[in-house]
């Protein structure tokens, strides 16, 4: 069985792109599958959001440290304080969600394709 890699996805960010492109090329080469969540469409779900956020490894760090603000665009880590405000704002206002992140859900691992693809390529080689 192979695995599906789902990519938060917005086709007018250049890094999004990036980071698909990236995936669409290697995806033979490392046997998976790609699932694009365009994710201003089809807004992410909490689960989903609180699964992302455990495997980036975010939510065992101290809340002092803010971990919420790497789920977000920059220009909307100010309008939160905590995990709850992220998620709420998230669910409702999905375009503050940075991007791209990849998931493989079934290896509950996730990446972040900023400020480049390393951690993307990273989550790829270790399929």
């Amino acid at each position: 069985m192979s695995t599906t890699l789902s990519i938060y996805h917005n086709p007018r960010c250049s890094k999004s792109r990036n980071a698909l492109s990236y995936l669409e090329s290697n995806k033979d080469k490392h046997n998976y599958d790609i699932e694009i969540i365009l994710y201003q469409k089809e807004t992410p779900t909490r689960d989903q959001l609180e699964k992302l956020s455990n495997y980036l490894g975010l939510t065992s760090k101290e809340d002092s440290t803010k971990p919420w603000k790497t789920l977000l665009r920059p220009d909307a880590q100010k309008l939160v304080s905590s995990w709850k405000e992220t998620f709420d704002l998230l669910s409702s206002e999905p375009q503050h969600l940075e991007r791209p992140f990849i998931v493989d859900f079934q290896h509950e691992r996730a990446a972040l394709g900023r400020p480049d693809l390393t951690d993307v390529e990273a989550l790829v080689q270790n399929l």
